[in-house]
């Protein structure tokens, strides 16, 4: 099975699944079937961000079965019928991508080689002064890859980015590296992309939670989503 960044499935098991089960049904089959070698890391309730759990599975049609629940600084937590599930972006996504994708010869390595990685400035909030930033991105087809390091003086309770390009879709990014004053959290962060927007939301944890509005905040981490 190849990646494909803009796959996405429901929860289709009556009345959802438990924070111990390793096994439900999906509404479309949208991610055909991959039942051996690496597992495939699915993003649940990646619209939630209270909810989201990143999970490593076997997919065959609409059976997920042999789940590995709580991946990539994620929790299991129970998710009902009806949630949103997807291939999205965490550390397990990029390993698999590159895994399964490039070196398996679904993307040709010679063009990965050809294409350049481009500086991003992006434009912030949340901020005073001028915060500090290093970010690159590479675009193949329609999957942007995104390496981003933002670090300033916080006078605000939010933390804005633009994207070099707009996404698609409305996709929560996790597993994202937290520092408040100087001290990186033991949470990781979450970073949410919103469709057709160019602006995305950084957040210091998985839960949505505030920042505070003072001393110096930091977020760093790669994402990947559709481009729009």
């Amino acid at each position: 099975m190849a990646l494909k960044a803009n796959q996405t499935d429901t929860i289709a098991t009556a009345g959802g699944i438990d924070t111990d089960d390793t096994s439900f049904a999906l509404t479309t089959g949208a991610f055909d079937t991959k039942s051996s070698g690496d597992k495939v890391p699915l993003v649940i309730d990646y619209d939630n961000s209270a909810k989201l759990e990143v999970i490593k599975a076997y997919v065959n049609g609409t059976a997920v079965t042999s789940a590995v629940r709580a991946q990539d600084g994620t929790a299991a937590v129970a998710h009902s019928a009806g949630a949103k599930v997807c291939i999205g972006s965490a550390p397990s996504i990029i390993e698999y991508f590159i895994k399964n994708d490039i070196t398996a010869g679904a993307i040709p390595t010679a063009k990965i080689a050809a294409e350049a990685w481009t500086a991003h400035t992006a434009t912030l909030t949340g901020f005073s002064g001028t915060p500090t930033q290093a970010n690159r991105y590479i675009q193949i087809g329609k999957i942007v890859i995104l390496a981003y390091n933002i670090s300033g003086s916080s006078n605000q309770t939010y933390f804005t980015m633009t994207l070099p390009v707009a996404a698609k879709s409305t996709l929560s990014c996790p597993g994202m590296r937290t520092v408040i004053d100087g001290t990186a959290t033991t949470t990781p962060g979450l970073v949410g992309t919103t469709a057709a927007s160019a602006t995305a939301n950084v957040y210091k944890d998985h839960q949505g939670n505030a920042w505070t509005a003072s001393g110096t905040k930091s977020s760093e981490g790669t994402i990947i989503y559709e481009a729009a």
